[in-house]
């Protein structure tokens, strides 16, 4: 399914002959059967796939299993002379495509066999299903099906090929006018594999005559596009039979890009080639070819109708779900994909028996990066698949040349699986429904049960608009956006004193063997409270200071250490604080679930003193969005701020909840900036805003007032004095909702932060999924993931900590994994898509995972014994930020983050240096586990172990 190595030379001669040539184009090519009878055979076959480019039109996957190779006549050669070398079991046969006599060729002698018919003009009815057809007459039979039924069959042309060929698809419903979801399928995408245009025209005359889809067709659309890449299909009708890409000419005279590595999602990065001699060229540039533009288009432009999308192709009859761009990488629901395949697989087998693996495209098959699959399901397309038609790889007898006579069986299995899919494009906007095989399917949501103190949060709308896949670069990949806004003018930095004082503030679990050189949070806490004259302002997640207001602690907990004394102590400090006529302000996200205390207890300060006053923010409202999630209950974002300003002057910005166990009991790091006027009184705009959005009729307002706007951002820092060095600061905020003229986003700080490291990046959150992760429909935003890959690409080192606690989702791993895979292996020629690529770069990428034992009963179950952190640190800058690290947080949640680089590039800064020894500290420990020792649901493994 692969590369064709050719000399430029000989490839392009080659080619411009092979498109005028009549007949015998092949009759010097060989098949080569590799018979991969130990590991080094499959070590051999792999290298020869990733290295020299051969076209492998079967792969072994296992030991036993064989590798065929079609080879042209210069590469026979070479590949023959490696296999000797290498004591492979292989033998060779001659090519040779009769394309003059099909009819008369029987499947023994000819695998190739397909019937041509000469049809009446204008009619339909000699069109056989068993047959393989020229483009001509596939068009004219859907021409036909859309004639005889205009009521419920419109055709539609989504663009036009290279040559001008229309690319043409049914929409088949009832009512035809009617905007209902939508159910897609393609087929053709490559020109070798006829089954699939044959079985989706088999699928598109089922359901236009059969009454038994009536209803399924009053309640959904399905549209079928059965040849995707008309060019090239009728290229192999001419007698070269074993064409794959499309036709466009290219610079070195070699003719085709491969259409499914040419779509814009992780374009060239892994399973592509440059050489557009190749099987697999990935084309001059994302979404060159007209072909891949018109289901480009089509997909974008219908991206919120289409429920479900399946490319047909061929072969190894697989049912294969993304992501395909890295192995090791999944989408969030990645387990509905899995489960709604295994249906499939079911309803197939009950057909005839026949057996459908259910896999990753990129683990089970091989990576392909810019297909089609993929960047359906980055548009936020639930169900996605490419299903690999029949012959099974373990039939030795075909491979895209399976003879006519098995159309018919194919498409049955097909047809079954189809129907299934259809019915769930039903159930998604719909009710849980019971498809005809009698396999129950729901739509899962994505939400921890207890919303308290697992730090996620709620959910937003189903389909917010600022929650779409972000706009695309030419590489496909999410472009940050600039800040301030064009339509303001942000005011003049002003001159920063020379007072400012910079501290970091830990909390390092009871009982963890970690040295602790810096303040305790609780220290960081009391000092501000401490210092406190005229007002405290905090933003706040949610409140448990004391443990005796915790109702989610067992009966029969114990504390022997008295760890929630800490909790206790900054409790009391801020009652004596109000006591003191000091004016305490706090916002809070309001609680909307059903039996928790996390708005009590800070309403319950507000009694004991006036000089307390408390707002909660209601998401709901601020946002506009929101959905039936569970009981009866309606979730939407929060406020998950943890950040401190005192009279307009002192500042703290961290990851501590107000929590007793983010005291004692939960890793967590945070900055303190003492006499920083300039920084606390831009944090202090922040909180500010949250205690307007408290008010019970606020809202969001269109324009935010100058009030609020802010002059430092990235580019155009606040420059705070220093004895040794000069720092620069500025503070972003999420959501972009929340932010005012001049303020960066959070996620667009973390992003050129990263993307202007050098040297090293170091990296330490409790959670990171590239993509949304408590919506009920999961969207890819890989904005930070692209950042760090850029780096490595760079030769910039990357080390990356993630937490695991029994609330960490098994999704993270995957991603994590494909992270990990990178290591040591990034060759420019997979980076082509970035700014820059340091040539000869071996990218480091090493993820570790962070395990804290438990305490007696403190343990992770009651939401303690967890790293917290959400920071990173480069060789000149620190971000140290409040939120975790996935969209849902940095599009529709409160955060804040610092940003703090030294002014002069030459030198280090102190709270710099102290972070990266922070960091270190804790990358070496006995806590930090290389990834490998993870399988891809976060169970632990041994990495040594035979699999």
């Amino acid at each position: 399914m692969v590369l064709w190595i050719f000399g430029a030379l000989f490839c392009g001669n080659f080619l411009l002959i092979s498109l005028f040539a009549t007949e015998n184009v092949y009759d010097e090519y060989k098949f080569v059967e590799i018979t991969a009878r130990h590991k080094r055979d499959l070590q051999l076959l792999s290298q020869l796939y990733t290295e020299d480019n051969v076209d492998f039109v079967r792969k072994a996957r296992s030991i036993g299993q064989k590798a065929v190779i079609f080879a042209n006549p210069s590469d026979f050669s070479i590949i023959s002379q490696k296999l000797q070398n290498a004591g492979a079991n292989f033998e060779s046969k001659d090519v040779s495509f009769d394309t003059n006599d099909r009819e008369k060729r029987s499947i023994a002698t000819a695998p190739l066999q397909y019937q041509q018919k000469t049809m009446k003009t204008g009619t339909m009815s000699n069109y056989t299903l068993d047959e393989y057809h020229d483009l001509s007459e596939q068009m004219a039979f859907i021409e036909s099906i859309a004639q005889r039924n205009p009521s419920f069959v419109k055709m539609g042309t989504m663009g036009k090929s290279f040559q001008g060929k229309s690319i043409q698809y049914l929409k088949i419903g009832y009512p035809i006018n009617q905007t209902k979801p939508i159910f897609f399928i393609d087929a053709g995408i490559h020109a070798r594999e006829w089954i699939a245009p044959a079985v989706a025209l088999w699928i598109t005359n089922e359901l236009t005559n059969s009454t038994k889809y009536a209803s399924l067709l009053r309640q959904i659309d399905i549209i079928i596009a059965p040849n995707l890449n008309p060019d090239g299909y009728t290229h192999t009708r001419k007698g070269y039979r074993m064409w794959r890409k499309n036709l466009t000419p290219q610079p070195n005279q070699c003719f085709g890009v491969d259409l499914n590595r040419n779509f814009p999602f992780y374009y060239g990065f892994s399973g592509t080639e440059s050489n557009s001699c190749s099987e697999i060229y990935k084309g001059p540039k994302a979404a060159s070819e007209p072909e891949t533009q018109a289901l480009k288009n089509f997909l974008d432009n219908n991206k919120q109708q289409i429920k479900a999308y399946i490319t047909l192709h061929s072969y190894g009859q697989n049912w294969v779900y993304p992501w395909g761009y890295a192995v090791k990488t999944y989408p969030p629901d990645v387990q509905d994909l899995i489960d709604l395949g295994n249906a499939a697989q079911k309803a197939i087998a009950q057909v005839r028996g026949t057996q459908y693996s259910v896999e990753n495209s990129a683990d089970g098959m091989y990576p392909a990066a810019g297909a089609s699959d993929d960047y359906a399901k980055s548009l936020g397309i639930k169900y996605v698949y490419t299903v690999e038609l029949a012959p099974s790889e373990d039939d030795l007898r075909y491979d895209f040349n399976l003879p006519a006579n098995q159309i018919l069986s194919t498409s049955t299995e097909k047809s079954r699986g189809i129907s299934l899919q259809g019915f769930i494009a039903f159930a998604l906007v719909a009710i849980l429904i019971l498809v005809n095989t009698g396999f129950q399917i729901a739509d899962h949501v994505y939400l921890r049960d207890n919303l308290k103190k697992s730090d996620s949060p709620s959910n937003p709308s189903t389909q917010p608009n600022n929650l779409e896949t972000p706009t695309t670069g030419f590489n496909g990949l999410p472009n940050v956006t600039s800040a301030p806004p064009t339509t303001c003018q942000p005011p003049p930095l002003p001159k920063c004193e020379n007072t400012c004082e910079f501290y970091l503030c830990e909390s390092i679990p009871d009982g963890m063997n970690l040295d602790k050189p810096n303040n305790s949070t609780t220290q960081c806490w009391l000092k501000l409270l401490d210092l406190a004259k005229n007002n405290v302002k905090i933003g706040s997640y949610y409140w448990t200071l004391l443990k005796e207001d915790d109702k989610d602690l067992p009966a029969n907990f114990s504390d022997p250490n008295n760890s929630a004394q800490d909790g206790k102590d900054v409790y009391d400090g801020i009652i004596a604080t109000a006591k003191r006529n000091i004016q305490v302000q706090i916002a809070q996200n309001l609680d909307l679930s059903l039996s928790s205390t996390m708005t009590y207890e800070a309403t319950d300060m507000e009694k004991l003193s006036s000089n307390i006053k408390v707002r909660s923010l209601d998401f709901s409202k601020l946002l506009g969005a929101g959905f039936l999630l569970f009981k009866n209950l309606i979730i939407f974002g929060i406020i998950h701020t943890k950040s401190w300003s005192i009279d307009s002057t002192h500042f703290y910005v961290g990851s501590a909840n107000f929590d007793w166990r983010s005291l004692r009991q939960v890793k967590e790091l945070g900055i303190l900036g003492v006499n920083c006027p300039c920084i606390a009184q831009d944090v202090e705009k922040i909180l500010d805003t949250y205690w307007d959005l408290g008010l019970p009729d606020a809202k969001v307002p269109t324009t935010w007032p100058e009030s609020r706007w802010v002059p430092a951002r990235h580019g155009n820092p606040y420059t705070v004095p220093q004895p040794q060095t000069d720092l620069d600061v500025y503070i972003s905020s999420a959501p972009p909702d929340f932010n005012a003229c001049g303020r960066e986003n959070d996620i667009d700080a973390m992003v050129k932060v990263i993307d202007e490291s050098t040297s090293f990046v170091h990296l330490a959150v409790m959670d990171y999924i590239p993509a949304t992760l408590y919506l009920k429909s999961n969207y890819y935003y890989s904005a930070l993931d692209d950042a760090i890959r850029r780096a490595a690409f760079r030769g910039v080192k990357v080390k990356f900590m993630m937490s695991k606690w029994s609330h960490t989702s098994f999704q993270f791993f995957g991603y994590l994994h494909s992270m990990a895979s990178l290591n040591g292996s990034l060759p420019c020629t997979w980076a082509v898509q970035y700014t820059t690529c340091k040539p000869g770069t071996q990218g480091e990428i090493e993820v570790r995972i962070f395990e804290i034992p438990p305490d007696g009963d403190i343990t992770d179950k009651v939401y303690a014994r967890v790293q917290h952190n959400k920071y990173f640190v480069t060789e000149s800058t620190l971000y140290i930020g409040t939120s975790n690290w996935s969209a849902d947080y940095w599009l529709n949640t409160a955060g804040i983050g610092v940003i703090v680089r030294a002014d002069n590039a030459q030198e280090t800064a102190k709270i710099v240096r102290q972070t990266q020894d922070v960091f270190m500290r804790d990358w070496d420990s006995e806590y930090a586990t290389d990834i490998s020792h993870y399988d891809n649901r976060g169970n632990r493994i041994d990495p040594t172990a035979t699999l």
